[in-house]
């Protein structure tokens, strides 16, 4: 990387630099770079989640790299996407919503995703400097509607947010020429000379790049509104036109109110959330501040009214337990329970409802990961002792430390009941019954 590059500029004499990156080359084969990125990038957003004193933040991250999910697994974004979660994600969740969207849709991970990195115009449409020839090499060779329809979709207006097809492919040629700066191999022998000419706008391998030479410079209209071909700009004023829009309003406060709240949250709520982030211009902690501190967030009938999601909980259990992790066996539970984080290939993410958790199968292997954390059997998880091993205290001791908020009567008995017939062995009995509680349907409810 930096030793090709000084390599390639400089006047043929050995670098040192080459060296170290042939070692890194030899030690890290090409095929295992990505899976270990992954996997580094998935133990830590586990451990962040489980050590953090920033719950809400935690949570919000959970959700907004699930509004705006990337597959892992596609191309570039195996490696951008640690920068999406790190550079584009986690610093704006709390700021304004069209500065997160922006960022969005100018992260390579989501360029690279939803194919708008090779998303061209028509060569009758491209701007004349550059002439009419169609586009030759391995660049984009046509316009593709990918980011511009979950745009609209997902991540803005909603699917009964007034748009149209016609929408998404005006849209979609408002957006040609937002790409990814090419791999050494497919940039141009003397970029400084061509790259204008030959619509290689010059920019790191993997970084945002706007190609001129591929923008429809032809007149769109999108949602009633035109915009005269104005280069990257009118892709910026489309984007933030679309986060100020009432239909986006609604449909990020539903989507809150859904994660927040409940699996169907009262319309007052929704409409209250959605005039709230109007009124702030998109501010999305005020907007968050009017779901936490609405009376509908309190009422009893929302308490435990939702299934906790795979990663939410392996994550509480490891906090209510006083476990310490290194996320990495923790990852695979997850896996397990049906929720591989960034591995979520459909665009729409993972889902919030709470009976998309609830198979048998997803209720087994819950169980299965509660008797192996509280029985130390997750490597790399602590398990620490909760309360002594009195059989006559104990379940009540583990209780008020697991389940705060009480179990259930029906729960309570079941316990209690599986625990005459256990093992006297004080640390197993133990063990069984913080794994019982875990696994209990008060302590997989939010």
């Amino acid at each position: 990387t930096g030793g090709e590059a000084n390599a390639a500029d400089g006047d043929g004499a050995e670098n040192p630099a080459d060296g170290v990156a042939a070692r890194v080359r030899a030690m890290v084969p090409p095929e295992n770079r990505p899976a270990r990125l992954l996997s580094d990038l998935t133990a830590a957003r586990i451990v962040r989640a489980a050590d953090s004193t920033r719950q809400l933040q935690e949570v919000l991250v959970d959700f907004w790299m699930n509004h705006f999910n990337v597959y892992a697994r596609k191309g570039l974004a195996r490696v951008a996407i640690v920068s999406f979660e790190r550079d584009t994600i986690r610093p704006r969740i709390l700021g304004r919503f069209e500065d997160l969207l922006l960022a969005t849709a100018k992260s390579p991970a989501m360029l690279v995703y939803l194919d708008n990195a090779r998303s061209a115009a028509e060569p009758s449409r491209r701007p004349p400097a550059f002439g009419r020839a169609a586009y030759s090499g391995k660049g984009p060779q046509g316009l593709n509607e990918n980011y511009a329809r979950e745009l609209l979709e997902l991540h803005t207006l909603g699917v009964d947010g007034g748009y149209t097809q016609s929408d998404v492919t005006e849209l979609a040629r408002v957006l040609t020429g937002w790409s990814v700066g090419l791999p050494r191999a497919e940039r141009p022998a003397n970029p400084r000379a061509n790259a204008r000419r030959r619509g290689f706008e010059e920019a790191a391998p993997g970084e945002f790049v706007f190609r001129e030479r591929l923008h429809d410079v032809g007149e769109k209209t999108v949602l009633g509104r035109r915009f005269p071909g104005g280069g990257m700009a009118e892709g910026e004023s489309a984007i933030r036109m679309l986060a100020r829009h009432p239909s986006t309003a609604r449909h990020l406060a539903r989507e809150l109110c859904e994660r927040l709240v409940s699996d169907a949250p009262p319309e007052a709520l929704v409409e209250r959330v959605a005039a709230r982030y109007l009124a702030t211009g998109g501010d999305l902690r005020e907007t968050v501040r009017a779901v936490v501190e609405s009376p509908e967030f309190f009422d009893p009938s929302t308490f435990r009214a939702k299934v906790k999601s795979p990663f939410e909980y392996a994550v509480s259990a490891v906090r209510a337990l006083g476990s310490d992790t290194d996320g990495r066996a923790i990852a695979r539970s997850i896996e397990e329970m049906g929720e591989p984080l960034y591995l979520c290939a459909p665009p729409t993410g993972y889902p919030d409802a709470s009976e998309d958790w609830t198979s048998s199968g997803a209720l087994l292997a819950r169980m299965n990961f509660a008797l192996a954390a509280a029985r130390g059997k997750i490597p790399g998880t602590s398990a620490p002792a909760l309360a002594p091993p009195d059989g006559d205290v104990l379940l009540g001791a583990l209780e008020g430390k697991l389940v705060p908020a009480g179990l259930s009567a029906a729960s309570r008995d079941a316990i209690r009941r599986r625990l005459e017939d256990a093992p006297q062995d004080p640390a197993e009995r133990r063990a069984l019954a913080e794994a019982l509680l875990v696994g209990s349907p008060e302590f997989q409810r939010q």
